[in-house]
């Protein structure tokens, strides 16, 4: 069962596909786009996102992003995220400019870093950025 289809993905069927953070109040898909993606085509899959009957849905700050790192965790290849998320890539894009024009912040919950990439990436190792989506309840 697909409970959301944004052009660019899908979102596999689970008991429930959102997790709200007690801390933020911020309502959080339980899992990420599930494929490589640019900057641009990351904001357009959560802008697209339908999940258990919400939308409204965006890219998060990098701050967002990195309020969820929880290095007591250990979730899917060794990822340390709150809320039972289950992300395939270790690395997500934020809505956050990065440190030079044409760059946008990511957050790499294997290790629990943020760092600046292009919007385009341009070496294939960079190409392994997904996009976790957020959303005000």
């Amino acid at each position: 069962m697909v409970l959301a289809q944004a052009g660019i993905g899908s979102v596999t069927a689970r008991a429930q596909a959102t997790w709200t953070d007690p801390a933020t109040g911020l309502m959080w898909a339980r899992a990420d786009s599930g494929e490589d993606q640019n900057w641009k085509q990351a904001g357009a899959y959560c802008a697209h996102l339908k999940l258990d009957g919400y939308s409204e849905w965006r890219l998060p700050t990098i701050d967002e992003l990195a309020a969820i790192y929880d290095p007591t965790q250990w979730v899917g290849c060794g990822n340390r995220i709150k809320g039972e998320i289950d992300i395939s890539g270790s690395m997500n894009w934020s809505s956050s400019a990065g440190k030079a024009s044409g760059e946008a912040w990511v957050f790499d919950f294997l290790i629990g870093k943020k760092a600046s990439k292009p919007l385009v990436p341009i070496q294939k190792e960079d190409i392994a950025i997904r996009a976790l989506c957020v959303r005000r309840p």
